[in-house]
């Protein structure tokens, strides 16, 4: 059971996401750069009369406090059993439990359950964990505690990181929020379908952010050594984050690389010394091999290495038993060589831009889209990391007064990307040509191909963040001529 299809199971009945949050925190936010911004300033407040205007902004933002608190007090509901059993926070805590009694944390996630865990009323996840090495050093301390409260312990850190990913990922941008625009946004933020979905499951998305977001800062006022150990950090807790460590080594900035490639052998070095070397190696060379077959062509999958295999061996998976679709062309031999070639393609063109980019804010928001869009499985929780570009086009749009057409776009593709993943698999089964009281269903290409929604959300995203890139070095180019 894969980590989409546990999520389309439980949360079928839950229909009340609300996808408009990250329009609103830049709206909130855009004030001038560098200066703080209240909520009473951008109600307009400081005004003697109160305009229509003011009135739409204190609605909304009722609205949208209302979704986000609304959401944050269904989340525990996840944390009671049985539902505390669907996460997939349960791989992390085997992970550590495994190392502590000394067996192989590479054994099937179901095989550790009955051990550690014993009569599970539901059923996890019948292959081993995908999670790194790593991940178990992280987990170590989680295994002192029973299941159910380290998912609480997990839960309340994942809220901890999701606060500070919002401060600094301002700072970024040049803001300095009060505390009230900062607690508005931390619950908007939820509202997001990525964002509530990722702590529902209890991934590891907001942490990766957050040292995501950290790195980035360090970046921009040259800590070349802390943005390396914290990309080295997101490196090995998912692989995630390689994009930036090419660019880092083209733009020859070497002490982040340097000190990217030394904490993430560490981390493996701590986790060879807690469960062998030998695990470590064949975790890389073996386990890796052995599940990137079960979720290649998985419907959730929004990975581009996903499109080879949907194009010319059909969408579906051997454990995600949702949904399933023909192949345009039945030729899986040239599944592998299509989606390489794509994969390759999107980091070649991401690092080009990136090195070409006129500011490193720009850089980096489009290696997290090749980042998201390059990871061999990618699930709906993955858009979390879209934050950082997002927060890079609004605060470019920002300065150009919010432009209505540009504007309109990167609103979409927020509201596209906030679509629930039940919502969008419920919309693809309603296609269905079986019709099957029980997965999986039978659609065609065409709508097999809409699991690819959120991956074109991120390709409109990377090429605006190049379009509004190159629009600031015309516009240079005119007004030096005009001079």
């Amino acid at each position: 059971m894969p980590p989409g299809f546990a999520r389309v199971q439980y949360h079928s009945h839950k229909n009340s996401y609300n996808s408009r949050g990250s329009v609103a925190i830049f709206l909130i936010v855009h004030g001038p750069s560098g200066k703080r911004v209240s909520i009473g300033r951008w109600l307009g407040a400081d005004k003697h009369a109160i305009s229509s205007e003011s009135i739409f902004k204190a609605v909304l933002l009722i609205m949208l406090l209302g979704s986000g608190l609304v959401h944050l007090l269904h989340i525990p509901e996840s944390l009671k059993p049985p539902d505390v059993y669907r996460k997939d926070f349960i791989q992390e805590y085997l992970l550590g439990r495994a190392v502590m009694a000394g067996i192989d944390p590479y054994l099937p996630v179901a095989t550790l359950a009955e051990k550690f865990m014993r009569d599970l009323p539901v059923p996890v996840f019948p292959h081993v964990t995908p999670h790194p090495p790593p991940v178990a050093v992280l987990s170590l301390p989680l295994g002192l505690l029973s299941y159910e409260r380290a998912a609480w312990v997990w839960f309340v850190f994942e809220l901890a990181c999701l606060a500070g990913s919002i401060w600094i990922l301002l700072r970024c941008v040049d803001r300095i929020p009060s505390a009230g625009v900062l607690i508005l946004l931390f619950l908007i933020s939820i509202a997001w379908a990525p964002v509530w979905t990722g702590l529902v499951v209890g991934q590891l998305m907001t942490l990766l952010l957050f040292l995501l977001v950290s790195s980035w800062f360090a970046l921009k006022k040259t800590r070349d050594g802390v943005a390396g150990g914290l990309l080295g950090l997101a490196l090995a807790l998912k692989l995630m984050g390689m994009p930036l460590l090419v660019f880092l080594v083209v733009r020859k900035r070497w002490m982040a690389a340097t000190v990217a490639i030394a904490v993430a052998g560490a981390a493996n070095g701590a986790a060879a010394v807690l469960m062998g070397f030998e695990r470590v190696v064949n975790y890389y060379f073996t386990t890796i091999k052995a599940l990137f077959p079960l979720y290649r062509s998985a419907v959730h999958n929004l990975s581009a290495w996903s499109v080879g295999w949907r194009l010319f061996e059909g969408t579906g998976s051997p454990v995600d038993l949702s949904v399933r679709a023909a192949p345009l062309l039945n030729q899986p031999g040239l599944a592998p060589l299509v989606s390489t070639a794509i994969a390759i393609f999107i980091l070649a063109v991401g690092v080009l831009w990136a090195v070409r980019a006129h500011d490193i804010d720009t850089s980096i928001g489009i290696l997290i889209c090749v980042t998201v869009l390059i990871s061999p499985v990618a699930w709906s929780h993955y858009l979390v990391l879209m934050a950082i570009p997002l927060a890079v086009a609004f605060h470019k749009l920002s300065k150009r007064q919010f432009p209505g057409k540009q504007c309109f776009l990167l609103i979409g593709v927020v509201l596209l990307m906030g679509i629930p993943s039940p919502q969008l698999h419920n919309f693809q089964a309603s296609f269905a040509e079986n019709q099957a009281l029980n997965p999986p269903v039978t659609v065609s290409f065409a709508v097999g191909l809409l699991g690819l929604s959120y991956s074109i959300a991120i390709v409109v995203l990377l090429g605006f963040l190049r379009y509004l890139d190159r629009g600031r070095h015309f516009a240079a180019n005119s007004s030096h001529g005009l001079a």
